[in-house]
């Protein structure tokens, strides 16, 4: 049993001795700070429901931030498209899907930007809100936003789509590359959206950083989306060293003419290297399951296994990107 002592702030745990000095986070280009030697993660696995008022919803969400929060957790992740359950207030027979979801991108999206400002001001905690539509021009794009301390911290657009989002939502891809940002404490941490996890180099060398942690709000209709995503978050974890949390939607059913099935499991993945369990599983929730999966984050293990390490992917390409060596 290993015992620490160590000073929990909003779910970040401050290593004494780092406090007052800068502290090189063991990625290439990161900036150097005082920096957190774990975080607390509450990962929801969200349970999709028609809702009958803007407010009412804002209840739902704000008992998870709560729950989250009480929990000592730093950093609360809900999963993708969340987002939906607002379109039962405006299309509930499922009649017009992609009107439905660009009033909710018009009307709600705004609404509970500021929404989630307020919470992550009020409970003292980072908020990653899943996913959530936003017109840009006259095209729909799919955007998780983080917040921290009642401001907008980073937000990130999907780029690869599943053919019903094309299809049934008009949604549009982004054409650029995920990007990597800071969460307080100077964790470098970077988010693919669900189908985004699913391709290597999500986040490219040639983008000057390498994140420690990798969130992964995701909406899967069935076991194969759901093994899918899973197995994709594992290989980003080796690709990356990194740890990734990934979380999903859960509930409806076949019959259900706007959710339609929900299939979810939350799991924390982390390098299969020397100072890791070999087989990278960290946590994982209940099968579909109403929960929030809490999980401490060892970014001390993690950068002292990323020091050491022979086998890091997205360091070996970076190095060659960097130095213009081609890798065979």
């Amino acid at each position: 049993m290993r015992l620490s002592i160590c000073v929990l702030f909003s779910g970040l745990v401050i290593s004494m001795n780092t406090i007052a000095g800068e502290v090189d986070i063991c990625g290439p280009h990161v900036t150097k700070e005082a920096t957190v030697d774990s975080l607390r993660i509450a990962a929801v696995q969200y349970p999709m429901t028609a809702q009958a008022s803007p407010e009412a919803w804002r209840a739902k969400i704000e008992a998870y931030v709560k729950r989250a929060a009480e929990g000592k957790a730093g950093v609360v992740l809900f999963p993708e498209l969340l987002s939906m359950e607002g379109m039962t207030l405006y299309d509930p027979e499922g009649r017009n899907p992609r009107e439905a979801i660009r009033k909710v991108a018009r009307e709600l999206t705004p609404q509970f930007d500021s929404v989630f400002k307020t919470l992550s001001k009020e409970y003292g905690i980072t908020i990653i809100s899943g996913s959530w539509p936003e017109i840009e021009g006259v095209e729909v794009k799919n955007v998780a936003r983080v917040y921290s301390g009642g401001n907008l911290l980073h937000a990130q657009t999907k780029n690869h789509l599943t053919y019903g989002e094309i299809t049934d939502y008009e949604i549009t891809g982004a054409t650029g590359n995920a990007l990597s940002f800071q969460l307080p404490g100077g964790i470098t941490a970077a988010i693919a959206i669900c189908f985004d996890s699913e391709f290597p180099n999500f986040l490219p060398a040639s983008s000057g950083t390498i994140p420690e942690v990798i969130f992964v709000p995701s909406m899967t209709s069935d076991d194969n989306g759901r093994h899918r995503v899973a197995r994709s978050a594992s290989a980003r974890a080796v690709e990356y060293h990194a740890y990734v949390v990934v979380t999903g939607t859960v509930g409806g059913s076949a019959q259900d003419p706007v959710f339609g099935t929900n299939v979810a499991q939350a799991k924390v993945f982390e390098p299969s290297d020397k100072l890791f369990p070999s087989d990278g599983l960290a946590a994982q929730g209940q099968l579909n399951a109403d929960q929030i999966l809490f999980h401490d984050l060892d970014l001390k293990r993690l950068r002292e296994s990323r020091r050491s390490s022979h086998v890091f992917p997205a360091k070996i390409l970076h190095e060659a990107a960097s130095s213009n060596i081609l890798i065979p």
